[in-house]
């Protein structure tokens, strides 16, 4: 019988999500507690961000290169 809630397949992928980013938040916080250990605080920063970025900036480069296959 539905009573018009929220059902269990709802309820286990928001489990699945919040386990699922728990993990990588834990994983995330390893690696960078290793880069501080090694390369000191600003360092691990400094790492963490330029890792970022190269991973935007080969996003973007795919978007562009998508637009422009799209405009001609």
């Amino acid at each position: 019988m539905d009573d018009g809630g929220i059902g269990r397949s709802y309820w286990l992928k928001m489990v699945g999500i919040v386990v699922g980013l728990g993990a990588l938040g834990l994983l995330g916080f390893a690696i960078f507690d290793r880069l501080a250990y090694r390369f000191g605080i600003v360092g691990a920063f400094l790492v963490s961000f330029g890792i970022l970025m190269a991973i935007a900036y080969r996003h973007d480069r795919k978007k562009q290169r998508e637009y422009a296959e799209d405009d001609g």
